[in-house]
């Protein structure tokens, strides 16, 4: 999920149902535990209603780097 995240976006965050399509999931309610978890883990936040974000800036890059 976290990859799918960092190539969705641009780092200020991917609509969820996008992200879903992305990763093949059916909708985007499929992503809802994975997506709590990386909440509670701090990793990422949503800054409005069904968008993710990572919460710390150019971790994208971080990411996209080391998958």
């Amino acid at each position: 999920m976290l990859s799918a995240l960092a190539e969705g976006g641009d780092g200020d965050g991917v609509v969820v149902r996008d992200l879903a399509r992305a990763m093949g999931k059916p909708n985007a309610s499929a992503l809802s535990v994975p997506r709590d978890e990386l909440i509670k883990k701090g990793l990422v936040d949503a800054p409005e209603r069904g968008v993710l974000a990572f919460t710390v800036s150019g971790f994208h890059e971080f990411i996209r780097e080391h998958d």
